[in-house]
C-alpha cells in the first residue's frame, strides 16, 4: 500500500468520547485523528485519500441514516469509512442493524460495536484496532477495486484502439465505444450522437441532435443500447431553454453529470447561477422506467473539435444481472462522480482518437480514389477510342481474384487474395495503362500504317505522274503526226483516250494496292511485290525526278501486321515504363507496395516473349498474370478501334485458347476465367448497350 493512497484516518464522533481530546497519532504512513462531527457528513463528496470511523448509537444510526432513503444510496456509493457502534443496549439492535445494512447492499468497510460500560482504554484500544481494520480492508478494496477498473479500462482502450478496419462501419465502431463505456461505468442505457461531419451519410434512425452556439453541428445517432426498457432522445434543438447541460457539455468540451438526488456534478463546476433542473430530453415508460442519473460526455478528435457526444444512463453499484426493475434502478442507483466522469473522457479520447484516425484515413482513401478517377479520365482523353478499357479490365480482374479464391483443388488452390491485395489488384488495373500519357498522340492514336499527311504525299505524286502520263501521251502522238507529215483523224481521239484509261487503271491498282496495303490487317503476300514495283516507278516533282514511293513510305507499307512500324511499337511499349516510373513517384502505403510492380508486369508473357524485361512463368507476379488475361480480353471484344474492328467474344475466346497454347497466357487463370464465365460481368452490359 502506498502511504499516497490514503493519508489520514479520522474518528468522527459527536460527542467527546473519552472525556478529552484524542489527540494525533499514527498508523503507519497514515495519521490518525479524532474530532467532533455527525453523519450528516455522508452526504458530502468523499475524500479519497481520507478514511472515516463514525462512532455513534444504534439510535442515532437508525435515526439518521436507515430511515433516509438518500442516505442509505450515499452509502451505497462510498466505500472507504467505517461504523463504530456504542451499544448502550446489550448488542442485540446492532446485529439487527447490520443485517438490515447488509440487506440494502450499504454495508461499510468496518462495522463494529463496544459495549458502554467499557473503560477508557478499552474504548481507545478498540477504535485504534477498528481504524487500522477499517485501513487495512479499505486498502484490499482500492486495490481490488482499482485493479478490476484497470483491467476494464485497458481492456476498453486496447479493443477501441483497434476498433477500426478497412471493413468497419461507423455503426459497428460506436456500437463497440458505447458497449465498452457502458460496460466500465456500469451503466443502464446509453446513447452515441456523432456529427454528421465525420462520414458523409452516417446511417441513423432519425433523430438528431442540432446544438445552438459555437459549435453549431447537427449530431445524430449513431449507436444507441438499452439493457433494462427502451430509452429515446426526443428530436429537438438543444439550446438553453432547453438541456442547457448537454449544450454546455457539447459547447465546453467537458464531461458532466446530472443526478436526480445530487443535482449536477461535473469534472468542472458548473457556470454560476445556472439551474439545472431535471431533464426532458429522455423519452421512456414513466410507470416501467426511472431516470435517475446520466452523464454526457463529449467525443473529441486530437484538434479538440467536438464531433459527437455520449450519453449514459443510470449507473448503478456494482455488478448487477439485466434487466433490472425499476426499483432495483433506483435501490442501487449511484451517481456519476468526478472519477468516473474522467475515466469516461479518458475512454472517448481515445476513441476520438481512433475516429479522427479512421476519418483520415477514409479521407485519403478518397483523395487516392479520386486522383486514380483523374488519371483514367486523362488516359481516356489522349485516346478515346479505348474509353472504359481500364475500368473493365479492373472489373474482371477482381471477379478473376475472388474466383480464384473459390478454388478448392488443383494449382490454385493455396493462392488466396486478401481484401487488401484485391483492392490492389483493383488499382493496378484502372492505372495500367497510364504511362500512354507519355506517348506521342499522334502514334497513340495511329489508325494506319500510313499518317494521313503521308498519304497525301503520294496521292500527289500519283495525280502529278498521271498529269505527266496524260502530257507524255498526247506529246507522243503529236510527235508521230509531225514525223509522218499528218493530220490528225478522227480515230486518234479513241486511240488517245483508250491510252488515257489504260494508264488510269494502271494508276489505280497501284493506288489501291497503297491504300489496301495501308489498313492495319495482315498484308497479303502479292502486296509486297506490288509495292516494290510501284517503288521503282519515278515521277517529276518539282523538277527533279524522285521515286514514286520513298524507301521509309514502302518499309510502313510492308508492315505485316497492325499500324505501327518498329520504332512506333517501341515507343507504345514505353507506356508500361512510363506507368513504372510515375507509379514509382507516389509513396505509397504498405499494403499497395506492390501496385507498381504489378502494373510494370502485366505485358509479360509466360513464355518470356512480353516486354519490356521479358520475364517468364513465375517471375511474373500473379496479379499481372491474372490482369493479362483480362486486358486481352477486353482488347479484343471492346468496340470498335480506328485500327480494329470489335471481335465476337467466341472468337476471342478462341485467340485467348492459342495465346494459351503458345505459352503467351497463364493456363490455369485462362482456365478459371473460362469455368466462371468472368467475361459476363461485362459482356452482358455490352449487350445490353447495343440493344
Amino acid at each position: 500500500m502506498s502511504s499516497a493512497t490514503f493519508q489520514k484516518i479520522e474518528i468522527i464522533s459527536h460527542r467527546r468520547l473519552l472525556g478529552q481530546a484524542w489527540g494525533q497519532r499514527s498508523l503507519g504512513d497514515v495519521s490518525l485523528s479524532w474530532r467532533q462531527g455527525s453523519l450528516a457528513e455522508i452526504d458530502d463528496e468523499a475524500d479519497p485519500r481520507v478514511l472515516r470511523l463514525f462512532v455513534v448509537t444504534p439510535l442515532e444510526f437508525r435515526a439518521e441514516v436507515l430511515s433516509d432513503f438518500v442516505r442509505v444510496r450515499r452509502l451505497r456509493s462510498l466505500s472507504s469509512f467505517g461504523v463504530f457502534l456504542l451499544d448502550e443496549a446489550g448488542g442485540g439492535m446492532t446485529i439487527r442493524l447490520k443485517k438490515k445494512m447488509a440487506q440494502l447492499g450499504c454495508l461499510p468497510s468496518f462495522f463494529g460495536y463496544l459495549p458502554a460500560d467499557q473503560s477508557q482504554n478499552d474504548v481507545a484500544e478498540a477504535l485504534a484496532r477498528a481504524a487500522e481494520s477499517l485501513y487495512l480492508k479499505c486498502s484490499e478494496e482500492y486495490f481490488r477495486s482499482l485493479g478490476a477498473i484497470r483491467e476494464l479500462e485497458t481492456q476498453a482502450m486496447h479493443e477501441l484502439g483497434h476498433a477500426f478496419s478497412p471493413d468497419s462501419t461507423l455503426e459497428e465502431v460506436t456500437r463497440l465505444i458505447l458497449d465498452k463505456c457502458i460496460a466500465v461505468s456500469q451503466s443502464d442505457a446509453g446513447h452515441i450522437f456523432v456529427s454528421d461531419s465525420i462520414f458523409e451519410n452516417p446511417a441513423t434512425d432519425g433523430r438528431s441532435l442540432k446544438v445552438i452556439g459555437k459549435i453549431g453541428k447537427t449530431l445524430k445517432l449513431s449507436a444507441s443500447v438499452c439493457r433494462s426498457h427502451p430509452v429515446t432522445a426526443r428530436d429537438q434543438i438543444l439550446n438553453r431553454e432547453t438541456e442547457p447541460l448537454i449544450r454546455s457539455v457539447v459547447e465546453n468540451g467537458r464531461a458532466a453529470s446530472w443526478d436526480a438526488v445530487d443535482g449536477m456534478t461535473s469534472t468542472h463546476s458548473s457556470p454560476p447561477g445556472e439551474d439545472f433542473v431535471r431533464p426532458e430530453f429522455f423519452v421512456f415508460d414513466e410507470k416501467e422506467y426511472g431516470l435517475n442519473n446520466y452523464c454526457v460526455v463529449p467525443l473529441k478528435v486530437p484538434t479538440g473539435e467536438v464531433v459527437g457526444c455520449l450519453i449514459l444512463i443510470n449507473r448503478v453499484s456494482g455488478q448487477r444481472e439485466a434487466p433490472l426493475s425499476r426499483l432495483e434502478l433506483q435501490q442501487d442507483s449511484v451517481p456519476f462522480g468526478k472519477s468516473q466522469l474522467m475515466m469516461l473522457e479518458a475512454l472517448m479520447q481515445q476513441a476520438g482518437m481512433s475516429l479522427d484516425h479512421e476519418r483520415l484515413l477514409k479521407n485519403l482513401k478518397t483523395v487516392f480514389e479520386s486522383f486514380v478517377k483523374a488519371s483514367v479520365v486523362a488516359i481516356e482523353s489522349r485516346d478515346p477510342t479505348t474509353k472504359g478499357h481500364s475500368v473493365r479490365v479492373a472489373e474482371l480482374s477482381v471477379a478473376l481474384a475472388e474466383a480464384v479464391n473459390k478454388e478448392t483443388t488443383g494449382p490454385l488452390a493455396s493462392l488466396q487474395f486478401s481484401s487488401t491485395q484485391i483492392y490492389e489488384l483493383k488499382y493496378a488495373a484502372l492505372l495500367h495503362d497510364f504511362g500512354k500519357i507519355g506517348v506521342r498522340e499522334d502514334v497513340l492514336q495511329k489508325e494506319k500504317k500510313l499518317f494521313p499527311n503521308e498519304l497525301s504525299q503520294i496521292r500527289e505524286r500519283f495525280l502529278n505522274l498521271e498529269r505527266q502520263l496524260y502530257l507524255k501521251c498526247l506529246e507522243s502522238y503529236l510527235e508521230g503526226l509531225m514525223k509522218r507529215n499528218q493530220v490528225p483523224q478522227p480515230g486518234d481521239i479513241k486511240r488517245i483516250e483508250k491510252e488515257v484509261d489504260r494508264i488510269s487503271r494502271e494508276l489505280g491498282y497501284f493506288w489501291n494496292t497503297i491504300v489496301e496495303a495501308n489498313e492495319p490487317q495482315v498484308v497479303k503476300s502479292g502486296h509486297f511485290q506490288a509495292i516494290a514495283e510501284i517503288a521503282a516507278i519515278r515521277v517529276l516533282m518539282n523538277q527533279e525526278e524522285v521515286p514514286l514511293l520513298s524507301q521509309r513510305e514502302v518499309s510502313r507499307l510492308s508492315i505485316r501486321k497492325g499500324s505501327l512500324s518498329a520504332d512506333e511499337r517501341i515507343e507504345i511499349e514505353k507506356h508500361v515504363t512510363h506507368s513504372y516510373n510515375f507509379l514509382l513517384q507516389i509513396p505509397w502505403t504498405e499494403d499497395l507496395a506492390d501496385l507498381p510492380g504489378v502494373v510494370y508486369a502485366h505485358h509479360e508473357r509466360v513464355d518470356g516473349t512480353g516486354y519490356p524485361r521479358g520475364l517468364k512463368g513465375d517471375e511474373i507476379p500473379v496479379q499481372a498474370r491474372l490482369m493479362a488475361v483480362c486486358d486481352v480480353y477486353d482488347a479484343l471484344v471492346a468496340m470498335d478501334r480506328p485500327y480494329k474492328k470489335s471481335i465476337p467474344h467466341d472468337r476471342a475466346m478462341s485467340i485467348l485458347e492459342a495465346e494459351v497454347k503458345d505459352k503467351k497466357l497463364d493456363p490455369e487463370l485462362f482456365r478459371v476465367f473460362r469455368e466462371h464465365e468472368i467475361f459476363r460481368r461485362i459482356l452482358d452490359a455490352s449487350l445490353k448497350v447495343a440493344s
